[in-house]
C-alpha cells in the first residue's frame, strides 16, 4: 500500500484539473496536503488549512466527516457523501466528497472533493 504522502502526490498530479480538490488527511484527522484545486473549491489558503481538522471546513457536519475520514483512514471504502460547506467569505457551496485509504490502517486517507 502507497505511504499517505505518496499517494496524495500521485492523486494530485493526475487529478490536477479545475474544480477538483485532492486533501490529504492523517490518521489524527488534520489536513496535511491542501492542493490548488482544494484552494479553488474551499477558498483557504493552504496556510489556513495545514494541520487543522479537517472538520473545519463544515463543524455543523463534524459526524459526517469523522465517518467519512474514521472509515476511508481504517481501510474502507465509504459512500461519496454530499455537504455544505461555507467559503472563507461566508458563501456557501455544496461539494461531493470521497475519501479513500492510504498508508497503513489508521495512518490516513485522501479526500477528494467536486463542487
Amino acid at each position: 500500500m502507497f505511504e499517505l504522502e505518496s499517494l496524495v502526490e500521485v492523486l494530485a498530479t493526475v487529478c490536477d484539473e479545475d474544480g477538483l480538490a485532492v486533501i490529504g488527511v492523517n490518521g489524527r484527522g488534520n489536513v496535511c496536503y491542501w492542493s490548488a484545486g482544494a484552494h479553488d473549491v474551499f477558498g483557504y489558503a493552504p496556510t489556513a488549512m495545514l494541520d487543522q481538522p479537517i472538520t473545519r471546513l463544515a463543524p455543523h457536519a463534524e459526524c459526517l466527516f469523522e465517518d467519512l475520514v474514521g472509515e476511508a483512514a481504517q481501510g474502507g471504502f465509504p459512500s461519496p457523501v454530499e455537504v455544505r460547506v461555507d467559503r472563507p467569505d461566508g458563501t456557501p457551496i455544496s461539494v461531493r466528497m470521497r475519501a479513500v485509504p492510504a498508508g497503513a490502517p489508521g495512518e490516513g486517507c485522501v479526500v477528494m472533493a467536486r463542487v
